[in-house]
């Protein structure tokens, strides 16, 4: 798959319980994209299973991530306020999302 300069950043959150096998399901779906990093925090399978130059593991990259997610809500939402019809609201949120934070 190939992925452009834009597509290179993006936010994986937690999508099921911290199972070991939810996490393999989500390292099969990222195998696809070519990663430069992955920011997690101190959990021992994520130790064991990310190729050892990849991670950078610490509460504080998770925050960062925690942050930028929170900022993006509050955005789309005060957005979601102003546009009157569904059909602008579904494509303001759309340019919004690929302006701001795909760059």
């Amino acid at each position: 798959m190939h992925t452009t300069p834009q597509q290179m950043a993006f936010w994986c959150y937690r999508f099921g319980p911290r199972t070991y096998d939810i996490f393999r399901e989500l390292l099969i779906l990222l195998t696809s994209f070519n990663l430069g990093m992955i920011a997690s925090d101190d959990w021992v399978r994520y130790a064991r299973e990310f190729p050892k130059e990849m991670p950078l593991i610490g509460k504080i990259f998770t925050q960062r991530i925690v942050h930028n997610n929170l900022i993006l809500c509050t955005r789309i939402q005060r957005l979601n306020r102003k546009t009157s019809s569904a059909k602008i609201n579904g494509k303001s949120i759309g340019t919004f999302i690929e302006k701001y934070m795909f760059y």
